[in-house]
Formats: C-alpha cells, structure tokens, sequence
C-alpha cells in the first residue's frame, strides 16, 4: 500500500512538473531570459504563446544574445503590441501548422529567418520586422501562407540585405497596404502550383538588388494592382513557367531600371498590364507562351518608357492586344503572335526606330 501511495505522488508530482514546464511566457522580459540562459539560445515553444506585457517602440527590450524560436506542430507565437531588438540572429523554425503572427509590434535583429512547415501562418499586422545587417527570409511549405498588412509609416519589412519569401504548392503571400524595403534585392519563389503572389497597394523597393517573382509550377499566378509599385534599379522580373500561369498588373507602377519581365511559360499563359507605367533603362518583355500554344498577352491604357527594345509578344495560336496605350522605346517595339494566333493594336502612340505591329 505504502508503495502505491507513493507511486501515485510521483505521478501527480510529475504530472504537475509537465503542467508547470507547459506555462506560456507572456511579456518581453520572460523570452529575453528564455533566449539568453537556454543552451544555444533555443527556445522550445510547445503551447500557445503571446507575448503581450514590455516595452512599445520606440522604447524595446533589447536581448543581449541571438535567439532561435522552435514551434511544435499546431502551436503558435503571437507578439502583440511589444518591441524587442535581438544582439545576434533571430531565427523561427515551426512545425506543420504553425503559426507566428506579429500584430502592432517591432522586431529589430541583425538577421530574421523563419521556416515552417505545411499549412503554416506568418502574419505581419501594422508591424515591423527590421533586419539591420542581413536578410529577412520567411520559408514555408506546401499550403504556407505569409500575409504583410500596413498601413505603417516607415514601413513593414526592411533589410539591410534582401527580403526573401518561399512556399510549395497552394502556397500564397500576399502584401496589403505594406511598405517592403531591401537593400539587396526581393525575392518571391513559388515551387509548387496553385502558388499566388498579390501586392495591393503596397510598395516594394529594392535598392541595390533586383526584384523577382518565380514559379515553377503549373497555374501559379501573380498580381499587382490598386497603385502598387515595384521599383529596383537593377530591374522587375516576374517569370512564371508553368501551364496556364497568369501575371496581372492593373494600377500599377514599375519602375524597373535595367529592364522589366512579364513573362509566362507553358501553354495557354496570361500576361495582363492594364492602367499603369512603366519605366525602365533598360528593355521590356511582356510575353505569354512564346514557347508555347493559346498565350495571352493585354496591354492597355499604360504608359511604356524603355531604354532598350518593348517587346509584347505570344507564341502559336496565341493573342496579343496593344489598346490605348503610348510606347516608346529607344531601339524596337515589338507587337506580334506565332503562327495561327491573333494580334491586334489600335489607339497607340508608338516611338522607336524600329516598329514591328502585328506583321
């Protein structure tokens, strides 16, 4: 009997200990001390956690130590209304399902990684994430979402590197009245189909590195519209080259340096440029399954400055439309289909030394 009593203490006493370990840190101060005194900086997180009580920028809780954040599966970390500034790295590494939302709140540190795993979340809400000597990189898997939502003066995402977003299949991220700013370039890969791209009123900059928008997979779509602007010196390129793909830029602004791609790969690829500017130093190419068969390529009502050749172009069977629009170009402007396809313009002015329209 005594025995038993005493194994059922230690099963309480260890059940409680599981219960105790499992509390949730709740302000700033608690995941300082957690990332400075764990081995390595790691911070197991395995229940649902926001942090919630410490500082407002421009006060913060500065962490004299790189941190690494771990999220089992189905957990999520959410900082809301707090700033901390980390001395080393800030990595968060989430399993499937997991969620990281920062919502009214700045996170400073010299680099951010985050990688999840399927169907995760990673939420900016009016908040900023500032890499103040390397990249932001937010990695998920199949089914990831990343959504960046301002309205925040300064900005959402800044790096001092380049701002680098991935996913797989049905993977999408999307900016909604943000402000995007890297130093070295901003990247969005999408490797699996069904991925979608989307940038509403937002702003996206790059000053020393170009901007980039992939997909390899089939019907992966990419949008920019409500007076977004993606601007680089070192240029815009957006190639997706899966079947049925689809680019759309409609109230836009593309300021691209030294050149501008709207390109689809495949068969039956759209490529849409509507109401909007485009500048570049360099060449433009919009074109729609030039490889391929049945591509889509729309310019209309847009205003096309190129520093280089303007090439709008489809490849077999495919349908290219000029309409109400001015372009000029220093070498070639290019309007044309494949065999078989249909190309039309009309209501444009075209400057170049050389115009080929739907020969």
């Amino acid at each position: 009997m005594r025995n038993r009593i005493l194994a059922i203490s230690t099963a309480v006493l260890f059940v409680f200990g599981v219960n105790a370990s499992a509390q949730s840190m709740t302000s700033t101060a608690e995941l300082k001390l957690a990332c400075e005194t764990s081995l390595n900086n790691v911070v197991a997180i395995n229940v649902p956690t926001q942090i919630t009580s410490g500082p407002q920028a421009p006060l913060t809780e500065n962490v004299n130590t790189k941190c690494t954040l771990v999220l089992g599966s189905l957990v999520s970390f959410e900082a809301s209304q707090v700033s901390m500034t980390f001395a080393g790295p800030l990595r968060i590494q989430g399993g499937n399902e997991s969620h990281v939302l920062f919502i009214e709140s700045e996170f400073n540190a010299p680099s951010i990684v985050s990688t999840t795993t399927s169907k995760s979340l990673f939420q900016v809400e009016r908040s900023l994430l500032r890499a103040t000597a390397g990249n932001i990189a937010i990695n998920t898997g199949s089914e990831g979402t990343v959504t960046v939502h301002g309205p925040l003066l300064g900005g959402n995402l800044i790096a001092t590197g380049a701002i680098n977003m991935s996913g797989g299949s049905k993977f999408y991220a999307g900016l909604t009245d943000a402000g995007v700013s890297a130093g070295a370039g901003f990247n969005v890969n999408m490797t699996g189909n069904e991925a979608y791209f989307v940038s509403v009123t937002s702003s996206i900059e790059a000053a020393n590195g170009a901007i980039n928008v992939t997909g390899s997979g089939e019907k992966n779509f990419a949008e920019f519209k409500f007076n977004s602007l993606a601007a680089s010196p070192r240029g815009v390129n957006v190639r997706l080259n899966g079947n049925e793909s689809e680019i759309l830029a409609n109230q836009y602004t593309f300021n691209a340096g030294t050149g501008l791609i709207l390109r689809t790969g495949g068969n039956k690829g759209k490529v849409t440029a509507d109401n909007g500017m485009i500048s570049a130093n360099g060449s433009v190419f919009v074109q729609a399954s030039t490889a391929g068969l049945e591509g889509t390529a729309l310019v209309s009502k847009t205003t096309l400055n190129a520093g280089g050749s303007a090439r709008i172009e489809t490849g077999a069977r495919g349908n290219t439309e000029v309409l109400d629009s001015s372009l000029n170009a220093n070498s070639l402007v290019r309007i044309a289909t494949g065999a078989g396809g249909n190309c039309k313009s009309q209501n444009n002015i075209i400057t170049a030394l050389t115009q080929q329209v739907c020969q």
